[in-house]
């Protein structure tokens, strides 16, 4: 008999080197795993996302998870109760605060500009509506 196949019968585990053949049950711990499938989740509704403490790691640590932090498969819309660092793409939804944003003013029909910044002055508002392409609208008193 081999050190490396052992019956522990307090713990009720098996334990061996190799493992071959369909195994049943729940896997805690797999260094090396092959053929792991997956369904493809389309259904509208939130779910949770697990991630790892990295202070328990590389033990046999479960997921943990954050009730604001969600993805919806269907809607293809990640949620959290914050976002911080850089963003790139397009932006639904309110804000609170904002940085970075530049709000140019003295603009000519010409300025250099790309499409959908924004300038005001005190008689005008001007929106770029394709590179260096300016409209303006009058501001009126009410």
């Amino acid at each position: 008999m081999t050190n490396n196949f052992q019956y522990n019968p307090s713990t009720n585990r098996l334990s061996a080197g190799t493992f071959v053949g369909n195994l049943e049950g729940t896997a805690n711990n797999a260094t090396n795993a092959s053929k792991v499938m997956s369904s493809l989740d389309t259904a509208n509704a939130s779910r949770f996302i697990p991630f790892k403490d990295q202070s328990l790691l590389p033990g046999n640590a479960g997921d943990l998870y954050n009730s604001q932090l969600q993805y919806n498969p269907s809607t293809n819309t990640l949620t959290a109760g914050t976002f911080n660092g850089s963003l790139s793409g397009n932006v639904s939804g309110n804000a609170t605060t904002a940085s970075g944003i530049t709000i140019r003013s003295g603009l000519t029909p010409t300025s250099i500009g790309t499409a959908g910044q924004i300038g005001y002055d005190g008689n005008y508002i001007y929106v770029c509506v394709a590179t260096n392409q300016w409209k303006r609208a009058l501001i009126s008193s009410w």
